[in-house]
């Protein structure tokens, strides 16, 4: 399976996500441990950084490749 993108919005300011469903596919890939307890704020910024397009692609996937999730 090729991902072509990825839509950070646990918000639903674009679209009404499963915030659940979302949060489990995150843990399927192996980061489970991005969002609070409610699945509405990010643990580390480079979430919203990469959501409000302050940090590049390249940056926030070496920031995924660094960082144990």
């Amino acid at each position: 399976m090729k991902i072509e993108n990825i839509v950070f919005d646990l918000g639903g300011v674009i679209m009404n996500l499963d915030v659940p469903k979302t949060i489990q596919a995150f843990k399927n890939i192996g980061i489970d441990n991005i969002v609070n307890d409610t699945g509405h704020h990010y643990k580390d910024d480079i979430f919203n950084d990469f959501e409000t397009g302050k940090v590049s692609d390249a940056q926030f996937i070496e920031k995924l490749k660094c960082k144990k999730y």
